[in-house]
């Protein structure tokens, strides 16, 4: 799964192994967002890539992002990527 950046800012990739079970929820600019399965055995849990906007003025709409996402599943979350904030 690939999401292209933007100018010099941006892009997001996700690749798994083929025995693993993932959904795509979402797609977007800045996150990736999937339900992840390795195995039939395994209990589910929710991954999300994300890229943060870029922009210093902009920095709250990651956190916005974050809150959305967050809404939309009760699943053990993970996340990772840039979220442009040390």
């Amino acid at each position: 799964m690939v999401v292209e950046c933007y100018g010099r800012a941006g892009g997001l990739a996700m690749l798994w192994k083929e025995d693993t079970q993932i959904c795509l929820l979402s797609l977007a600019a800045n996150h990736i967002d999937v339900p992840i399965r390795w195995n039939l055995m395994d209990e589910e849990w929710w991954f999300t890539g994300l890229y943060g906007f870029p922009e210093t003025q902009d920095m709250l709409k990651t956190y916005d992002l974050i809150r959305d996402l967050w809404q939309h599943s009760d699943l053990a979350w993970f996340m990772g990527g840039d979220l442009k904030e040390i």
